[in-house]
C-alpha cells in the first residue's frame, strides 16, 4: 500500500537537518475533495439553495483558494508527521523549499531544512554552591529616611559666611537664554531659587553655577539634549546670561511629631518603624535579584552547548528592534544601518547567553515537573492591574488581545519557578554584607560580563542560509 507521506533524511549536521518529503497525489486530492464538499455545504450562491452548490460551481470560482489551503494543511500534517516518526525537537518553524511547483495528478516533492534543539544535561545540584548575602541591619540607614523627610520639609536661608557655590547649595538668580543668538522663549526669569546638583535644568547649566561667589556674573555654553522634549530645540547649542544673586542653604525642619503626622504618621516612631520595613523590603528585594543572578550566572559557567543560530539570530534581532525603538520612526532604517556592526560586536553575545539560559532552564523545568498553572497566570495579570490603578481594563484587555504577552508572562513566571527550586537544592554559603558592598557587588558583576564578552557556540551560518 502506498504511503501517503514519504520523508527521507538527506542531510544532518550538527544541528542542521534536511529531509525530502514527498506527498502522494492520492492524499493531496482526498484532502481537497473533503475540503471542496465542505465548501459546498456552507456557502450561498444566487441561484442555488443553501448547502446545494454545485460542488463543480464551487471548484470553478473557489478552486484556487481551496488548492492553496489544502496545500497548507498537507504541508502541516506532513511536518507533524516528520517530526513523530523522526523523533525531532525543532528549535524554529521549519523551512519548506519545493522541487517545483505542484502539479495536478502528480506527487508533490519539496525539501525541509530546521534546526533542532540541542541535548541538555541534568545539573548535579549537590555540587553546586552559591552564595547568598544577608544585609546587615543599619540603624543609621533607617534615620537617615527621617532626615530625608526633614530636609524635604524644610526651608532655604541665606548663608552668614562669605564663600563660592558648592554642589548641594541653592542660588537665587536671575537668568536669560540665547540660542543662535536670539532669545529663548521662556528661558528668562529673575528671583529664581535652583538647587545646584538637583537636576532641573539641562546638563551642564547647575554645573556651570559652581565656584561663584553671591553678586557674580557669568555666562553658560550647553546644549540641548537630543530627543528635547521642544523638538526645535533638541540638540541645540544654548548660551545663558546669569547673575548668582544669593547663595543659600537647606535648614531643616525638625525630626519631631509633628513632622510625622505631615507624612501621614502619628508620630515618630511610626514613620521610623516604616522606614524599618521599607528598608526591609527593599534588601529583600536585592538580596533576590542578587541570587536570581547568582543562579544565572553559574549556569552560563556550568554549560556550554552549540546553540540553534536561528535562535540566536531571533533573539538578536529583537534586541535590535528595541534599540531602535530610541529614535524616530523615520530614522530607525538609517540608524540600524550605521550601528548595526557596533551592534553585532556588543549584543551577539548577549543574545547566546539569554538563548543558553532559556535553553538550560526549560530543559531543567521539564525534568523536575516545573510548571506554570493558570491561576499563577490570572494571579501575576490581576497584580499588574492592581499596580497600574486606573488603567484597569486596558491591562486586562492587552493580555486577551494579545496571547503573545500571555505567553511571554508565563516563560517569566515559569523562570523564577526554576529559579527558585534550584536556590532550594544547591548548597547556599550564607554572606552578611552591607547595603553598599552588595550594592558594589552588582555593580562589579555588570562591569565583568561587559567585559568578558564571552563567545558561545553557534552553529553554523552557511547552515542557516539554506533556511532563510
Amino acid at each position: 500500500m502506498k504511503k501517503n507521506i514519504i520523508s527521507k533524511e538527506i542531510k544532518s549536521q550538527g544541528l542542521f537537518r534536511a529531509y525530502e518529503v514527498t506527498i502522494s497525489s492520492d492524499y493531496i486530492d482526498e484532502i481537497f475533495e473533503k475540503a471542496l464538499s465542505m465548501k459546498a455545504a456552507n456557502t450561498s450562491i444566487p441561484g442555488f439553495r443553501p448547502g446545494k452548490v454545485s460542488p463543480e460551481i464551487v471548484r470553478q470560482r473557489y478552486g484556487k483558494e481551496i488548492l492553496s489551503e489544502v496545500l497548507d494543511e498537507a504541508l502541516d500534517r506532513a511536518t507533524q508527521s516528520l517530526i513523530s516518526e523522526h523523533k525531532l525537537k525543532p528549535s524554529l518553524q521549519p523551512h519548506f523549499h519545493p522541487t517545483s511547483a505542484y502539479e495536478k495528478g502528480k506527487d508533490f516533492t519539496y525539501t525541509l531544512h530546521l534546526e533542532v534543539l540541542p541535548e541538555v544535561d541534568s545539573l548535579d545540584f549537590a555540587s553546586v554552591s552559591l552564595p547568598f548575602y544577608k544585609i546587615k541591619a543599619d540603624p543609621e540607614k533607617v534615620q537617615f529616611f527621617n532626615q530625608l523627610r526633614a530636609r524635604s520639609a524644610g526651608k532655604t536661608a541665606a548663608v552668614s559666611e562669605k564663600r563660592k557655590t558648592k554642589t548641594g547649595d541653592f542660588v537665587l538668580i536671575d537668568f536669560k537664554g540665547f540660542v543662535e543668538g536670539k532669545p529663548l522663549k521662556g528661558g528668562e526669569a529673575q528671583d529664581f531659587e535652583l538647587e545646584l546638583g538637583g537636576g532641573q535644568f539641562i546638563p551642564g547649566f547647575e554645573e556651570g553655577l559652581i565656584g561663584f561667589s553671591a553678586g557674580d556674573e557669568t555666562r553658560i555654553k550647553v546644549s540641548f539634549p537630543e530627543g528635547y522634549q521642544e523638538k526645535s530645540l533638541s540638540g541645540k547649542p544654548a548660551e545663558f546670561e546669569v547673575r548668582v544673586k544669593e547663595i543659600r542653604e537647606m535648614i531643616p525642619a525638625e525630626i519631631n511629631d509633628e513632622l510625622a503626622k505631615k507624612h501621614g504618621y502619628e508620630n515618630v516612631a511610626e514613620m521610623t518603624k516604616a522606614n524599618e520595613t521599607y528598608l526591609l523590603e527593599a534588601h529583600e528585594k536585592m538580596i533576590k535579584d542578587q541570587a536570581k543572578q547568582d543562579v544565572l550566572d553559574k549556569l552560563a559557567e556550568l554549560y556550554d552547548f552549540t546553540l540553534p543560530r536561528s535562535m540566536v539570530n531571533l533573539e538578536f534581532r529583537n534586541i535590535c528592534h528595541q534599540l531602535e525603538m530610541e529614535v524616530a520612526p523615520e530614522k530607525r532604517k538609517e540608524y540600524r544601518e550605521k550601528n548595526l556592526g557596533a551592534w553585532e560586536k556588543e549584543y551577539f553575545s548577549i543574545a547566546g547567553r539569554r538563548v543558553l539560559l532559556g535553553l538550560v532552564l526549560a530543559e531543567l523545568a521539564k525534568e523536575h515537573k516545573v510548571s506554570v498553572l493558570d491561576k499563577e497566570i490570572h494571579a501575576a495579570i490581576l497584580q499588574e492591574a492592581q499596580e497600574n490603578p486606573g488603567q484597569e481594563a486596558q491591562v486586562f484587555k492587552h493580555y486577551k488581545d494579545h496571547a503573545q504577552a500571555v505567553e511571554h508572562l508565563r516563560a517569566n513566571i515559569l523562570e523564577a519557578k526554576v529559579i527558585d527550586f534550584i536556590l532550594k537544592n544547591v548548597k547556599l554559603v550564607e554572606k552578611e554584607v552591607s547595603e553598599e558592598e552588595l550594592a558594589k557587588i552588582q555593580k562589579d558583576r555588570i562591569a565583568v560580563l561587559e567585559s568578558s564578552q564571552r563567545t558561545y557556540k553557534v552553529e553554523k551560518e552557511e547552515d542557516l542560509c539554506q533556511m532563510s
